[in-house]
């Protein structure tokens, strides 16, 4: 199971870029169901619509191409232009989303008559940091992200941005596998995140695996459990798949166990947090320990702020939840490859101590 744990990251991160709505995400939709059937699981297959942002951008620094990439649904059409502003973003949140910094840098660009803005993104690897965005166009000016290494150079240099951005009409899905459910018995749902800017092995295959892992886990030694496993797109476009599955969800499920961004990835600083009664919540911890992950236990389990990632959508029902996610160097990155994100060792520490953790969230719950 060790060495299969790693195949699985390699396999997730081998299909390529992993952004929502793509021909990649497709490709993963099929790859997924088919490790979820080959585990007894029924799937079922969410399709919902969204606004798709195309684009292409290409920036020249004294002449020389560096690597870019826009921010997405910030602007589109088609423009060349030198009138270029330049700035530095590098937040707490490493690329996550978007913040009032970034949201003044544009601001000011646009006032002061620059056609496009190049904001050097700095991120423990040097690369460009990409940024997570509402997938809604803002009809600013074109913003392109480009690696921090060279921030100093653009201070001095000339910039000359080309882009071309287009909206169309975009399709993604869901994926969900059960195992066991009734029409009585609520399950226990382990959601886990499919979509990311770049191969995310460690943002995201990590975390798939490990979900996978407990999955069979507990069909084999608690077949009685109804179980899904939620593997929600759209993540770096607002949760967007994650709000249209949770939105669909007409009663509480027994229990959630979030995986979310950097599971098992190397130097990752995860956070925990969990929502149970005080005897479940200590055996979380002790379960968790192994991982030097000490969970907290939110203020007010109820508000979507307490949460990261897609455990914000769950929120609101208010029922037992773990979820686990956090940052490693190359988050958000192109360097995100598997090689350099994660170890067979790793994979299995966090596949069994989370998978002691999904124990402790079911024990007080007695199923016929």
């Amino acid at each position: 199971m060790t060495q299969g744990l790693y195949q699985l990251v390699e396999e997730y991160a081998n299909l390529g870029i992993h952004r929502t709505g793509t021909s990649v995400d497709r490709a993963t939709v099929d790859w997924l169901a088919s490790h979820l059937r080959a585990r007894g699981a029924k799937v079922l297959r969410q399709d919902y619509s969204f606004d798709f942002f195309d684009a292409k951008t290409t920036v020249h620094l004294d002449g020389h191409e560096i690597p870019s990439m826009p921010l997405y649904y910030e602007a589109i059409g088609d423009i060349k232009t030198d009138n270029v502003a330049v700035a530095e973003f590098g937040n707490g949140d490493h690329g996550s989303g978007l913040d009032d910094s970034l949201e003044a840098m544009i601001d000011s660009a646009m006032s002061d008559g620059y056609d496009s803005l190049v904001i050097a993104t700095h991120g423990e690897t040097g690369n460009i940091v990409a940024i997570n965005c509402e997938p809604k166009l803002r009809t600013r000016i074109p913003v392109v992200l480009v690696p921090g290494r060279y921030a100093n150079a653009l201070k001095t240099g000339a910039a000359t941005v080309q882009y071309t951005a287009i909206i169309k009409p975009g399709i993604s899905t869901n994926i969900i596998g059960h195992w066991g459910l009734s029409l009585t018995e609520p399950p226990f749902v382990i959601t886990t995140p499919m979509t990311g800017w770049f191969t995310c092995a460690g943002e995201r295959g990590t975390g798939i695996a490990v979900a996978l892992h407990i999955a069979e886990r507990l069909t084999q030694h608690m077949p009685h459990v109804p179980l899904k496993v939620i593997a929600p797109s759209g993540h770096e476009l607002g949760f967007y798949g994650a709000y249209r599955i949770a939105e669909s969800v007409n009663s509480p499920p027994t229990a959630v166990l979030h995986l979310g961004s950097c599971i098992a990835a190397y130097d990752a600083e995860l956070r925990g947090i969990a929502h149970a009664d005080p005897t479940t919540f200590d055996a979380i911890k002790k379960a968790l320990a192994p991982l030097h992950i000490g969970p907290e236990n939110p203020d007010n389990h109820l508000d979507p702020d307490c949460w990261v990632g897609e455990s914000r959508c769950w929120a609101r029902f208010g029922m037992p939840m773990l979820s686990i996610a956090g940052m490693s160097p190359t988050f958000h990155t192109p360097d995100d490859i598997t090689e350099t994100a994660t170890t067979p060792a790793l994979l299995k520490s966090f596949a069994d101590c989370i998978g002691d953790a999904a124990l402790a969230l079911l024990q007080n719950y007695d199923y016929d």
